[in-house]
């Protein structure tokens, strides 16, 4: 799915990424060979070509990348692309305060692993998982995102808070 993507290109929405869809350019390569190559002055391949940006970005695992050029509603095109490296998370709270609220319990599954973190209680194979997934899907969505771009910040960075 995420090198049939071409929404992170600037200038390119839904609406035209369908279009090229529909065209047969369904890949970058493909939408780059659809293109008359301009010759460059300094080197035979233009380094700057944002979908020379996007293979070197997929080729090197860089998803954050992706991240930053996404827009939010399309990221589950990153966890599409790697379904074996993606961690679920289902994170429960006693509300979503950032200064009184904690987390109280973290399911989650990654590939075929899986198992639940309680507060207090020894989260190794927790933060193993987190440092090992590419992507993180949560049932809440964005809202602990805000709690920093370090997976493992992100959620234990409530816990922090509370164990002074």
């Amino acid at each position: 799915m995420l090198k049939s993507t071409f929404l992170h290109l600037k200038g390119i929405g839904k609406k035209p990424e369908r279009t090229l869809w529909n065209k047969g350019i369904t890949t970058w390569e493909v939408y780059a060979a659809s293109f008359q190559k301009q010759l460059s002055l300094f080197s035979e391949y233009a380094v700057n070509n944002p979908i020379s940006k996007s293979i070197a970005a997929y080729e090197n695992d860089d998803l954050s990348f992706f991240a930053e050029t996404l827009p939010a509603s399309e990221y589950y095109r990153i966890a599409l692309e790697f379904p074996q490296d993606v961690i679920f998370l289902d994170i429960e709270t006693t509300g979503l305060s950032h200064y009184y609220d904690i987390i109280t319990i973290v399911g989650w599954s990654l590939g075929k692993e899986y198992g639940v973190s309680i507060n207090g209680q020894d989260d190794t194979r927790l933060r193993a998982a987190l440092a090992q997934a590419k992507a993180i899907v949560t049932f809440n969505g964005i809202m602990f995102e805000k709690a920093g771009s370090d997976p493992i910040n992100l959620l234990f960075l409530k816990y922090k808070r509370h164990k002074r």
